[in-house]
């Protein structure tokens, strides 16, 4: 072949220099798709963790302060609601009322209330009050324990043939989203920590770009830097600690309602940061988050599609969603099996004589 021609799929061409314009052509290619997601970027949301680092990259000793009180009083509280009194109300209060102790002996609630001759035995227009509550014909507080605990036990949903109760399929749904809310939080405090790859300066790292009127984070100082570590360590502290007690939460969850319910009550408390940034935070500040910049940082990141990080998210989700059914939900819906079973027995006697309604 003569030089300046290339073949193209089998074919001559005669344009001179096409050789050497293709491949220019093709590496500028090659190297606009290789940039495609290599940077790291960082998006500071409207929330108390990013307003006190924007606080101390700005470098006034006023704002840096008291943005850093609002972020304590966050962090106490989510830690207050999160551990302590979400960890108050998500015991299993069925599987106490099964084995209640007495002495030497186990005493089951449930069986004692449905044998009592003045509680679930005692005879109402020829049927027991045990009778009357199990079918759903009588109104009180023992018919709606009852009426809940037999939609928990239902079969006509099963999840994935798994032959499931309606309550552990709905049960299973909803720890793995909350999993996945945890591990979000885990995962936008690693991100955090990239703002660590700026530049360090002695000065002011905020910027206010006079073409667009937006602002723009360029360097970090010390204080920042310091500010950076402990918020993402804070926040995978709150994360773990509300998971933990989310998941005991959920899965002891008895009413089909309640899992919307706590679901939405336990991601409240991921949000009390942008509370309390719309609530507490100046308008100075507003302003400045809402017109900030992606801090793009000059960090290659290795690897393409489906990479390390994707993995291990994935795997930690299901990982963790098996082992809390494993340990919480499957005990728990034994238990709610077992208290329907000793409350409505078939083998104990519907009909009565005497008593009237």
């Amino acid at each position: 072949m003569a030089k300046g021609l290339k073949r193209v799929d089998g074919c001559e061409s005669n344009r001179p220099g096409a050789d050497d314009s293709e491949s220019s052509k093709s590496s500028e290619e090659e190297d606009s798709d290789s940039d495609i997601g290599d940077e790291r970027v960082v998006i500071l949301h409207e929330s108390v963790y990013s307003s006190a680092i924007v606080a101390c990259a700005w470098g006034a000793k006023f704002e840096m302060l008291k943005h850093l009180v609002w972020v304590m009083l966050c962090i106490f509280f989510q830690f207050k609601l999160g551990w302590i009194m979400v960890g108050l109300i998500s015991g299993n209060s069925l599987g106490s009322m099964l084995h209640v102790a007495d002495s030497d002996k186990a005493y089951n609630l449930y069986a004692h209330w449905s044998a009592d001759p003045v509680e679930g035995a005692y005879c109402s227009d020829g049927k027991t009050h045990r009778a009357w509550a199990c079918r759903q014909q009588s109104w009180g507080w023992h018919t709606t324990k009852i009426k809940h605990m037999q939609a928990y036990t239902d079969t006509s949903l099963s999840l994935w043939g798994m032959g499931l109760p309606t309550g552990g399929a709905i049960g299973v749904i909803a720890i793995f989203m909350w999993v996945c809310t945890v591990l979000k939080e885990f995962r936008q405090a690693k991100r955090s920590m990239w703002l660590l790859y700026l530049p360090d300066t002695n000065s002011k790292g905020l910027v206010r770009v006079r073409e667009t009127g937006s602002y723009q984070l360029v360097a970090l100082p010390l204080l920042g830097r310091l500010a950076v570590v402990g918020l993402a360590g804070a926040r995978v502290f709150i994360a773990a600690a509300l998971g933990i007690r989310g998941c005991q939460f959920l899965a002891h969850t008895d009413e089909l309602s309640g899992f919307v319910l706590n679901s939405v009550a336990l991601g409240y408390i991921f949000d009390l940061d942008e509370l309390f940034f719309s609530v507490l935070v100046s308008e100075k500040m507003h302003l400045i988050i809402h017109n900030m910049q992606p801090v793009v940082i000059p960090h290659r990141v290795h690897g393409h599609g489906f990479n390390c990080e994707q993995i291990v998210m994935v795997t930690l989700a299901i990982a963790a969603t098996v082992g809390v059914t494993h340990y919480y939900l499957s005990p728990f819906i034994q238990d709610v099996t077992d208290a329907l079973e000793s409350t409505c027995n078939a083998s104990m006697p519907v009909l009565c004589q005497g008593g009237g309604m």
